[in-house]
């Protein structure tokens, strides 16, 4: 896998710097449709909108990627637990299902993997899933919920995994840009056109390409 992509990204240069016709495929649009697991992603819209998974149940997810705003929370930087500032602004969390890595150094590789950043970060939410767990466990509709969808309850694997489920459903497809990317040529309008000339010109697609321009 790592090969490949190291071949892709060497081709993609060479047809940059060569002055070649741009594969057509080096950007591909968002799918229309994305699979994921309908109860899975509902505990997991749950878990994302619940201040419980931070030590002094204050922050969420939701505090810092606001969903009807963009995914983030539009600050320099984001405040975790009383009102800690952190070192980056929140990244969005929309169509972060199809990005190779998560976070913006990308040191992690999946969403489920980056669902534990945040809660272990002393600056965000400052707590660990010991703690999250055992406040869960006082929840009866939480416990009913967890045990229908995993065999093994509320663990931090579960948690990690339905949050990451919900976040799967969280996509914009079929923006201008999908639809130019699938043939609509009067999609965007003459300067939108010239930016992505020059975004493919200066070489830029040598490291943003394929589905949401990762």
């Amino acid at each position: 896998m790592q090969l490949n992509l190291i071949l892709k990204k060497l081709l993609i240069i060479s047809i940059v710097y060569g002055n070649f016709i741009l594969a057509s495929d080096l950007i591909t649009p968002i799918p229309l449709k994305t699979h994921y697991n309908l109860s899975k992603a509902n505990l997991g819209k749950k878990l994302f909108f619940d201040t419980r998974l931070s030590k002094n149940n204050t922050i969420s997810c939701a505090s810092c990627h606001i969903l009807e705003d963009g995914g983030d929370d539009n600050l320099p930087v984001s405040f975790g637990i009383d009102g800690k500032t952190g070192t980056r602004n929140s990244p969005t969390v929309l169509n972060a299902v199809y990005n190779y890595s998560q976070f913006w150094d990308g040191h992690a590789k999946n969403l489920a993997e980056q669902v534990k950043g945040p809660i272990h970060n002393p600056v965000e939410m400052g707590t660990n899933f010991k703690e999250i767990i055992s406040k869960l466990n006082q929840d009866k509709e939480y416990k009913t919920q967890f045990a229908k969808i995993y065999k093994d309850g509320i663990t931090p694997s579960n948690i990690s995994d339905a949050i990451a489920e919900f976040q799967k459903a969280l996509t914009t497809p079929n923006s201008r840009f999908d639809k130019y990317l699938r043939g609509d040529k009067t999609a965007l309008n003459t300067d939108e056109l010239q930016g992505y000339k020059l975004f493919k010109e200066y070489g830029c697609i040598s490291c943003h390409n394929g589905v949401n321009m990762g």
